[in-house]
């Protein structure tokens, strides 16, 4: 868990940086949430992992149903989450939603790869 936390971490500046970067370089304007999007995206996940790995562990069995029982928690948590961002900052919707939808893209990679391993080790 911890380790997968400091990947977590790891990505999140990537992130962070890979948008001042792309700011800089004038290839885009900076989303007016992008810190709040990416930690919340963290948090979400490394609560969303510590749950769905504590429940692998009293059942290993039931891996399919616990991981779609999760993911459909987060989609719908998230749904709420990107509609707020986009009703509170209008002018920057698509900067927005464009974050998330990578950053999303890029943390579920990272527990989906997590939990494989954690699997394969078993």
């Amino acid at each position: 868990m911890f380790r997968f936390i400091l990947f977590v971490l790891a990505l999140s500046f990537v992130l962070a940086g890979a948008t001042w970067l792309g700011v800089e370089q004038s290839y885009f304007r900076m989303p007016t949430f992008t810190f709040e999007i990416i930690g919340f995206l963290a948090f979400a996940n490394i609560v969303g992992y510590g749950l769905v790995e504590r429940r692998l562990s009293a059942h290993p069995q039931d891996f399919v149903t616990i991981y779609l029982g999760a993911t459909v928690l987060r989609l719908l948590t998230f749904a709420v989450f990107i509609a707020l961002v986009i009703w509170l900052s209008p002018e920057s919707d698509k900067e927005n939603t464009l974050l998330f939808l990578v950053s999303y893209l890029l943390f579920t990679v990272l527990e989906v790869v997590a939990l494989y391993v954690r699997n394969a080790q078993r």
